[in-house]
């Protein structure tokens, strides 16, 4: 019988860390940020042999993108200024 096993770290914006440049790390990919302004780029890191997102629409997904890139940048409070 297959055990299951899951793995969570939490990612901090405040601790400078930037999740997307730690999904382009773990995957070995490019990954451009339009939020951050960065790219990403951890193609050449060797040992990586396949990666893939699995979603209930698609089976595979074959672009990633800065999970932020979709979203407005809005102020935290309504009383914060932008």
């Amino acid at each position: 019988m297959a055990s299951y096993h899951l793995s969570v770290k939490t990612i901090k914006r405040s601790a400078g860390r930037s999740a997307t440049a730690t999904a382009a790390y773990r995957v070995g990919e490019r990954i451009e940020c339009q939020r951050e302004g960065r790219i990403h780029d951890y193609t050449r890191k060797p040992g990586i042999e396949e990666t893939f997102i699995l979603t209930p629409r698609m089976p595979r997904i074959g672009r990633r993108i800065c999970p932020a890139s979709g979203t407005k940048s809005r102020p935290a409070r309504p009383d914060a200024t932008p």
